[in-house]
């Protein structure tokens, strides 16, 4: 049976102004993204035959500590999964520009799984039954 999930990014700020943000994962065969997202600014895309969601925002001044977006994700786990804890995205790869010296941002988070760290209900949870 298949799970939804939504998954939660955060961009921070707190040196200089950043540009030309961009932050993508690409999602596993088993995963879909199902077009469900919420968006506090910028815009997100999902490039099927890539299997990427991108979600892109053209600047994050100072005055805005920090901005996020969420997606819903669908799971549909094969026999092999089970028992397991199975990954809903890749890293996810932030790139970007300082404004203030024109050097490149760039960061990576860890994939999220099933196992949703960070999620006070859900963590430690994840692994797939039967």
């Amino acid at each position: 049976a298949a799970t939804k999930y939504w998954i939660f990014w955060e961009a921070q700020n707190s040196l200089h102004e950043i540009s030309g943000i961009e932050v993508a994962a690409v999602l596993p065969e088993s995963v879909k993204f199902t077009g469900n997202y919420k968006v506090e600014a910028g815009e997100i895309n999902y490039e099927s035959a890539k299997r990427r969601v991108v979600w892109k925002l053209n600047r994050l001044p100072l005055s805005v500590p920090r901005i996020g977006i969420s997606f819903e994700v669908e799971l549909t786990p094969g026999l092999v999964d089970v028992g397991k804890i199975v990954r809903l995205t890749s890293d996810a790869n932030l790139t970007a520009k300082d404004t203030w010296n024109g050097g490149a941002v760039e960061r990576t988070a860890p994939p999220v799984d099933t196992n949703l760290l960070g999620d006070s209900f859900g963590a430690g949870k994840g692994r797939v039954e039967k």
